[in-house]
């Protein structure tokens, strides 16, 4: 049996849900901030992203289904494709 807290729940899995949630958000920032290095080009995001075009705008539509607005984003601070 993991940790638990005062109340009863399980300490562990509200840690790793709070470090995934993290990460996914360390994540689409440095996603946002490579495409705004690079104009909101995606091409040249993803190949300094190190990974496939295909896989960026996979990364895209689950920022979009979070409601993250990139379009909005990157009018804001003048880099839209």
């Amino acid at each position: 049996m993991g940790l638990v807290n005062q109340d009863g729940s399980a300490l562990v899995e509200q840690s790793e849900l709070g470090l995934k949630a993290s990460k996914r958000q360390a994540e689409f920032q440095y996603i946002i901030d490579t495409l705004k290095r690079h104009n909101g080009h995606r091409n040249n995001t993803a190949q300094a992203l190190g990974m496939t075009t295909r896989a960026l705008r996979y990364k895209l539509v689950q920022m979009r289904e979070e409601g993250i607005d990139i379009e909005q984003i990157l009018s804001q601070s003048g880099h839209a494709a």
